[in-house]
Parts: structure tokens; sequence; C-alpha cells
């Protein structure tokens, strides 16, 4: 007797007496009351900018960024350097033959082909950085979104950027930004 109670009550609470968030993205319900598809949208670009790793990874990329960039400019600043030297000791008639000043000239047009190609090289780089850290975010945001997921049993969860209209109790982007961020500070202790 007490089982069939609660049973009953499980089933008055569970299909009775939904949540106003749950009742509002419920987005097809009959008139009996029971639910169709249950619809939710998230933010990205909110999540990336409340998500820890997220900034993380962005605070690195600019390190590197920063450090690429110092190491290019003071490469090239030495070879402007080397550049202008060389051209005051042509006017000056610096150089005992003509030789040794092609010679020099052709040193400093390998070491320009040098600094192109490190300039190409950082590039690519950075490039590749922002690849895997977009991979890595991605494939972190999608992982949370099916474990999300698997508790609220949403049949789409939406990207919000295509979304011109949508009632604010469907968007779970505050909570996927808590999950993330917990489970990146219980991964990090």
């Amino acid at each position: 007797m007490v089982l069939c109670v609660a049973v009953a009550t499980l089933f008055v609470l569970h299909f009775c007496c939904k949540t106003e968030s749950d009742k509002a993205c419920d987005s097809n319900t009959n008139s009996e009351g029971t639910s169709g598809l249950k619809v939710a949208y998230i933010n990205v670009d909110s999540v990336l900018l409340g998500y820890e790793l997220s900034q993380k990874l962005h605070e690195e990329f600019t390190k590197s960024q920063e450090q690429f960039m110092n190491e290019y400019t003071d490469k090239r600043t030495a070879l402007e350097e080397k550049v202008n030297h060389f051209q005051e000791k042509i006017q000056k008639g610096g150089f005992s033959t003509q030789e040794s000043a092609i010679q020099e000239r052709d040193k400093l047009a390998s070491e320009q082909d040098e600094l192109m190609k490190l300039d190409q090289e950082l590039s690519n780089k950075l490039n590749e950085m922002q690849i895997e850290n977009s991979n890595q975010l991605r494939d972190s945001l999608m992982s949370a979104i099916k474990r999300f997921n698997i508790d609220n049993n949403y049949n789409y969860i939406l990207d919000a950027t295509n979304i011109l209209v949508g009632e604010q109790s469907c968007n779970i982007t505050p909570d996927v930004i808590k999950m993330l961020n917990d489970e990146y500070t219980t991964a990090s202790k």
C-alpha cells in the first residue's frame, strides 16, 4: 500500500509539477499535458568568455604571440642595422674589392630570406596553436553539453547565434559555464 502511494506521488510530481522553465522550454504540449519537444539554447560566445580554460588558453596564445613578435622584431631590427651599415660602407668606399661588397650583399639577402622564413614559421605556429585551442574548447564544450543533457533530457540544444527570439528560461548558458568551470577547477587541482 505504501509503495503504491509512493509511486503515485512520484507519477504526479513528474508529470504535473514541472518547473516554470521546463514549461517554457517545452515547445509542443498536447491537451493531456504531456510534453513533446524539450528545447534549450546556449550562447557559445558567452561560454568562451566565461570559461576559465578558454581564458587560460587565450592568455597563453597572447603570450606566445607577443614572444614571437618580439623575436621577429629583434631579428628584423638587427638586419636593418646591418643593411644600414652596409649602405654606409658602400657610400664611403669601405670595401676593398667589389667582390667583397657582393659577398656582403648576398649574405644580407640570405639573412632577409631567413627572416621571411621565420615570419612564416611563427605565423604557422600561431595558426596551429589557435586551431588546437579551438578544437580543445569545442571538444570540451560538446562533451560538457552531452553530460549536462544526461540529467536534463533536452531533445535539442541549439547555438544561440541563430536564435532571434527565445525564452530566457531556455537559455542554459550560465548552467553550462558553471559546470565547465567547476570541472576545470576540480581537474586543475
